[in-house]
């Protein structure tokens, strides 16, 4: 699309949510690591692509770390989990 109309693309998509429709508080909040590591809003590219899935979810694997190492909340938290065995991790 950027090859064959590049001008009115370019429009379309500084409009359009990159996945799908939320506030822009909020979009803005999600975006801030892309646009911190990419300098730009959106992916364009594969590499970029792939290191936008790699940044979030690194930060969802750290964000998920005080659940799993604390258990919280009690009972329901990791040890509920089927075949959780203590010590094993």
């Amino acid at each position: 699309m950027r090859k064959e109309d590049s001008e009115r693309y370019l429009q379309y998509t500084a409009g359009a949510p990159f996945m799908f429709p939320i506030p822009r508080l909020v979009s803005t909040a999600i975006t801030f690591p892309m646009r911190l590591v990419l300098k730009k809003d959106r992916p364009e590219t594969g590499k970029e692509l792939l290191a936008t899935f790699v940044v979030y979810a690194a930060l969802l694997i750290l964000l998920s770390l005080p659940f799993v190492l604390l258990d919280w909340p009690q009972g329901i938290g990791w040890s509920g989990w089927p075949g959780y065995m203590p010590g094993t991790f």
